[in-house]
């Protein structure tokens, strides 16, 4: 990998569950489960009252990160953690009162709610944990709140929902982001009410919001000014949270880095639907990591540019390309994309999925980076 032109590598050290088609040394369909730690975590991190991972999901020893860590220090590459918090569905079955939950009252349980107490502890002790083995930059992924689609692994649904019933239906309704929100202004005991009242009709009829654009103005004349303090208040939690977790970054001589899904769901004018201010959260971490995944130069162009007007400062944003299917299918369109973000002052780019590549995309980067 360093003779490809690469610096350093991301490890996995938390991940989500998946099914991936691997083409290292021996190809094959492997199986990831859902809030694994790959390494044997030191749970005296975790304080009392924090979610904590279970012994179920963690490696035995650290046998393998210490030895990835001695290789990498001994050929000047750099080891660092990639980490996903809050999209966990073995943490949220296992903590059902810490997931987020909608206005019908039910629970999402692949998304901890970044508003709970024993959520954000279970980030403060991951990322202390993480900092404790030497990792110098972490990048965290899935610190915010998450929407309906796209939470589980099979999902089903048979009604016809529009996008503010989507955004309705994944809706944190639960105690703790009630009380964020009274702190904001919000009416939140009333507002619940009327949302809880909006979904049980939703679900007795049709549904009246099909083809009314989801965006804020819109659900302020559906619930008044109170959605939008809500919306705020959101905003808010996943700030502080992001100050707290790059502070903790910095008193162990490292670095935090926002993995930013925006793109996933339109882009940074859409992030605000998982509680994200993007300006601010930005200036609360080191390094903004947006995932540049686009079929196209001139789409992930325009991208890249919308966090350079955003963030301000091409040093604090690292770009992730996929060098594979869907998004890239040759050298010559790999190394025009590298090229075009270096033009646009993006020099540090990460490369997603060293799992997944074949040989000739390690070469690929090799000739996209001279």
């Amino acid at each position: 990998m360093q003779d490809s032109g690469l610096t350093g590598i991301n490890l996995a050290l938390n991940y989500h569950a998946s099914r991936d088609l691997t083409l290292g040394s021996s190809p094959s369909l492997r199986y990831l489960e859902d809030g694994a730690h790959y390494y044997q975590p030191d749970l005296s991190k975790y304080l009392t009252g924090s979610i904590k991972p279970s012994p179920d999901d963690v490696y035995q020893d650290n046998t393998a990160l210490e030895a990835i860590q001695s290789a990498g220090r001994s050929a000047n590459f750099e080891i660092n953690a990639w980490a996903v918090y809050f999209h966990n569905s073995a943490a949220g079955k296992e903590n059902p009162e810490a997931v987020q939950t909608n206005g019908l009252g039910q629970r999402l349980l692949a998304s901890l709610c970044p508003s709970n107490p024993s959520a954000q502890g279970y980030a403060i002790g991951l990322t202390n944990d993480l900092l404790s083995r030497g990792i110098k930059s972490i990048a965290a992924e899935s610190i915010h709140f998450h929407g309906l689609i796209h939470g589980e692994h099979h999902e089903r649904y048979f009604i016809h929902l529009s996008e503010i019933s989507q955004y309705l239906l994944g809706l944190c309704l639960c105690i703790y982001c009630q009380s964020a929100a009274e702190t904001a202004g919000a009416d939140a005991k009333k507002l619940v009410v009327e949302i809880s009242a909006a979904l049980n009709k939703l679900i007795a009829e049709d549904d009246s919001w099909l083809g009314k654009e989801l965006n804020i103005d819109n659900l302020v004349s559906i619930f008044g000014i109170d959605i939008k303090k809500w919306i705020f208040s959101q905003q808010q939690t996943l700030v502080n949270l992001h100050k707290e977790l790059t502070k903790l970054a910095h008193s162990a001589g490292a670095t935090l880095r926002w993995v930013d899904q925006s793109p996933l769901i339109g882009g940074l004018d859409q992030s605000w639907r998982i509680g994200i201010n993007p300006t601010e959260l930005s200036q609360a971490v080191d390094v903004t990591e947006p995932l540049l995944y686009r079929q196209s130069t001139s789409e992930i162009i325009d991208l890249a540019q919308s966090y350079l007007s955003t963030v301000k400062s091409a040093e604090k944003i690292t770009g992730i390309l996929r060098p594979t299917y869907p998004d890239n299918s040759s050298l010559d369109e790999l190394s025009k994309r590298v090229k075009a973000l270096k033009n646009i002052g993006i020099s540090n780019i990460d490369f997603y999925l060293f799992d997944v590549w074949r040989e000739r995309d390690l070469d690929w980067i090799k000739q996209a980076l001279i």
